[in-house]
């Protein structure tokens, strides 16, 4: 997961992204790379689906500080085995 997001921070024209049930909650490093993708203010994204993706905690609260600036992301899911999160701004 972590190759597939920092691939993903070149691209400027994706708006809807469905990575539900990939398992990506496995690593840190995984985690920082969504975030770092979510916080770039060059992205056009406005939905992104992360949900069951068995993100635990500390994972969860890296990508959660990401979402705090980006103001593009209008439909957020986070849901799974360990949180449950729907935002829609």
């Amino acid at each position: 997961g972590s190759l597939f997001f920092k691939g993903l921070i070149q691209n400027k024209a994706l708006k809807v992204l469905d990575l539900s049930w990939n398992s990506l909650g496995t690593s840190r490093e995984c985690a920082e790379s969504i975030s770092d993708f979510i916080s770039d203010r060059s992205k056009k994204l406005i939905h992104l689906d992360l949900a069951f993706n068995k993100f635990m905690f500390e994972e969860s609260t890296i990508i959660s500080q990401s979402l705090k600036g980006n103001k593009t992301i209008f439909g957020f899911h986070f849901e799974g085995k360990y949180i449950n999160i729907y935002l829609f701004f």
